[in-house]
């Protein structure tokens, strides 16, 4: 018998434990995030301000100050939810002479860490991919924000090096001191 309230965290944990992604760093969990994907709604509006913006003023005296304003916005995030689903019978146990149940919960985390990556990596080709809009042309939305070596003049431009990491952090503006990661796609020609 599994009791979920036991299994269920055990799982989650054990599965962030098998995750590279998890384990490198790149994903972490939120406190913030696991309340809104514990919400009932699909979707969840997070609101936020917005920087702030505008040049400084000189003091003078008898000069009155302009009060800037500050501005708002929201972001909106949809939950994922997945779902798998596996059973076994006393038979199968008999006739097997172990527990597929117990098979089921030693490989279940390895399952959703695999399952979970694979979620991720669609997710990020979705954002800096291209796509074709019916009746348009297609569009790169994160052009400015991806560095291809192969589009490089020169052979050894299309090297990854020091310097091209250079470039590629240079995309991020001034987010670049909060990069924690790096998505290299090698593309392999036949010889």
């Amino acid at each position: 018998m599994i009791v979920p309230e036991l299994f269920n965290p055990y799982v989650i944990n054990r599965t962030m434990e098998l995750s590279a992604l998890f384990q490198s760093g790149i994903i972490t969990n939120n406190e913030e995030f696991d309340k809104l994907a514990s919400e009932a709604a699909r979707t969840h509006n997070m609101p936020f301000f917005e920087d702030l913006n505008g040049e400084s003023e000189p003091t003078l005296e008898d000069v009155k100050m302009t009060p800037s304003k500050i501005g708002s916005n929201k972001d909106v995030s949809t939950t994922i939810l997945r779902q798998k689903m596996w059973g076994s019978s006393n038979l199968a146990a008999a006739l097997a002479g172990a527990d597929p149940m117990k098979a089921i919960g030693d490989l279940v985390a390895g399952f959703w860490a695999r399952d979970m990556q694979k979620e991720l990596i669609a997710i990020l080709k979705g954002v800096f991919g291209t796509y074709t809009p019916s009746g348009g042309s297609a569009t790169t939305p994160m052009l400015n924000h991806i560095l291809d070596l192969t589009a490089s003049g020169t052979a050894a431009a299309k090297i990854i090096s020091a310097s091209a990491f250079i470039d590629g952090c240079q995309l991020l503006g001034d987010a670049q001191s909060q990069l924690t990661g790096l998505q290299c796609i090698v593309l392999l020609k036949p010889i």
